[in-house]
C-alpha cells in the first residue's frame, strides 16, 4: 500500500517586529500569530511569548498526532485535549528549558480503552517535536470513560 504522507515536509514561519515589544507571525497559510515579550522581561505582555508558543507547539504536536493514529485507527473519542507547562530558568550561560510536563486528557467510551491507551503511546512516541525536547518531559495521561 502507498504511503500517502510526504516524505519531506518544510514548515515556513516569518517574524515581523511591531515597532513595540512583539511581532506577527505569518505561516505558509498566512496565519497571523502575535507574539511579545513578558511584563516580567520589560516587554508590553500583550500577547503570548515564544516559551509558551514552543510549549504549545509540542502540545499541538501531540494532539495532531494522536488524531493521526486515531483516524488510522478507526477510533471513535468524544474530546480531547493537552495541556503543556515549561519551566525556563536562569543559568550561567542563559536561559534553559529544565523541565517540562504535558497532560492528555482523553473522554471516550469504555470499549476504546485499549485503543485510546494505544494512540497516546503511539502520540508520546512518534511526536517529533516533543521528541527533540533536550530534557525527559513528563507526559501524565487521563482517562474519562463514559
Amino acid at each position: 500500500m502507498k504511503n500517502l504522507e510526504p516524505e519531506v515536509f518544510l514548515a515556513y514561519a516569518k517574524v515581523l517586529w511591531d515597532g513595540k515589544t512583539g511581532g506577527k507571525i505569518k505561516t505558509r497559510k498566512r496565519t497571523i500569530i502575535k507574539v511579545d515579550i513578558p511584563k516580567e522581561f520589560r516587554g508590553l505582555g500583550r500577547y503570548p511569548c515564544p516559551d509558551e508558543l514552543f510549549i504549545s507547539s509540542i502540545a499541538a504536536c501531540l494532539l495532531t498526532t494522536f488524531l493521526y493514529f486515531k483516524k488510522k485507527m478507526r477510533l471513535k473519542i468524544l474530546d480531547l485535549s493537552v495541556e503543556g507547562k515549561g519551566k525556563i530558568s536562569r543559568k550561567a550561560d542563559g536561559y534553559k528549558l529544565e523541565d517540562a510536563w504535558f497532560k492528555f486528557t482523553v473522554v471516550a467510551r469504555r470499549r476504546y480503552e485499549k485503543a485510546v491507551t494505544q494512540c497516546l503511546n503511539l502520540a508520546e512516541e512518534y511526536c517529533h517535536l516533543f521528541n527533540l525536547l533536550p530534557i525527559k518531559a513528563k507526559v501524565e495521561k487521563t482517562f474519562k470513560f463514559l
